[in-house]
């Protein structure tokens, strides 16, 4: 009889310290203890957090046995909504608002661009921005430059380059490089050496952008001026993510490619301009209409003014 008491009176006291009644009860493991210093005597010997598994599974009954194990579970779910919330936030918020403010800066420049799924290669490897020099805003593109091999077209190089000036032009970014790297599996490499110009690299290397939208077996080139900036070069173009250049030294087109003229007709006021579109025009032999997707081929007895304007067609309905 008194060994029973003996045990009743142990167990209305601290399990710790046996000394006084409990007041404190661990929400992690549902411990009694007297005081402070035996919850932290607590924590040291069963090496416990004191802090609720908020995850931790629990059955349907013992959701549901008290109110306070349900409100616990709905503030569980209530702070993992507010977690993803906030993290979506941040991630739409400054990024989201660089991509467009990028967009539209873009979209005025008259390029189009195809922007990949978020975590997709291209889209990680997109460095494209807007910059604020001296001479105001301009974008600062990442270019991928795909030198491909005159002797077998199959092969070719894979050079990325983050730091080309829309107002550079496309023979100064090439030969010129800042930040490129080259593309060998998912490593990168240091960046490539200047390229030494000379007039048998710029007489035999030629420029093509690559054209998006087309199908793999049937790719398409637009040919591109190297003396033009890349701002002239992709406007009235599109592109996905950045610009596709393809490098090709050798006589005539690369094989493979369907080829595209790449030079564009922009309308002009009368007398404004019409001198620098009729000298291109006179040098190339043909100008693309961009509208129409027709091209007209020029010889010595075709009248230049004829070709510049607009067709009557186009007069009656303006």
């Amino acid at each position: 009889m008194s060994t029973s008491i003996q045990e009743e009176s142990l167990t209305a006291l601290c399990p710790l310290c046996h000394s006084r009644p409990p007041k404190y009860r661990c929400p992690a493991c549902a411990t009694r203890a007297c005081s402070v210093a035996c919850v932290k005597k607590h924590k040291l010997y069963a090496q416990c957090s004191g802090q609720i598994d908020a995850a931790a599974f629990v059955k349907r009954s013992a959701l549901l046995s008290s109110p306070a194990t349900l409100n616990r579970d709905f503030g569980f779910l209530t702070g993992v909504e507010r977690v993803l919330g906030t993290a979506h936030g941040e991630e739409n918020g400054e990024a989201g608002g660089e991509r467009v403010r990028l967009e539209e800066f873009l979209k005025r420049s008259g390029v189009s661009v195809r922007w990949a799924p978020r975590g997709m290669k291209r889209a990680v490897e997109n460095c494209t921005a807007v910059s604020k020099g001296r001479k105001g805003k301009h974008v600062i593109w990442t270019v991928e430059w795909i030198m491909v091999n005159s002797q077998d077209t199959r092969e070719v190089k894979r050079v990325l380059d983050g730091s080309v000036s829309e107002h550079s032009s496309i023979s100064q970014a090439y030969f010129n490089p800042t930040t490129t790297h080259e593309d060998s599996g998912s490593q990168l490499q240091p960046p490539r050496k200047k390229i030494k110009k000379n007039k048998q690299d710029t007489s035999q290397t030629r420029f093509y952008l690559k054209k998006i939208g087309c199908p793999a077996n049937s790719p398409v080139l637009i040919k591109l001026d190297e003396n033009k900036s890349l701002s002239v070069a992709l406007r009235g173009r599109a592109v996905e993510e950045f610009p596709t250049i393809v490098v090709w030294r050798g006589d005539g087109d690369p094989a493979g490619y369907g080829i595209e003229s790449g030079i564009l007709i922009e309308v002009v006021d009368e007398g404004e301009g019409r001198t620098g579109i009729e000298s291109e025009m006179r040098r190339t032999g043909k100008v693309p209409d961009s509208h129409g997707a027709r091209e007209f081929h020029l010889d010595h007895n075709t009248n230049i003014s004829q070709v510049v304007e607009p067709s009557n067609e186009l007069a009656s309905t303006g």
